[in-house]
């Protein structure tokens, strides 16, 4: 089972990314991160349905609010992307 997390993210930040990636890593599961421009899409794949509401219920909690958030969905797709390196970004 994939979940699929459509953002329409305006930033350069990849604070999203990052809480993404730590959520995995906290709950063990499998995932992967596709970008063009403001289109992110997060996807993370689990065996059951359980594990997943358990990964949707903590990333969304951890998520701040954000004006550069304009939209946002989530729906059950059949594939990810390839393996998907975060950029390096210097903290000013």
């Amino acid at each position: 089972m994939i979940l699929e997390y459509s953002l329409d993210y305006r930033s350069d930040s990849l604070v999203y990314e990052k809480i993404f990636l730590q959520t995995l890593s906290e709950t063990n599961l499998k995932g992967t991160i596709s970008k063009n421009h403001f289109d992110l899409k997060l996807y993370v794949e689990a065996d059951t349905t359980q594990e997943l509401e358990d990964f949707a219920t903590k990333f969304a909690t951890s998520l701040p609010h954000s004006i550069f958030l304009y939209d946002s969905d989530a729906k059950m797709c059949d594939s990810m992307p390839d393996e998907y390196q975060l950029p390096s970004q210097e903290k000013l």
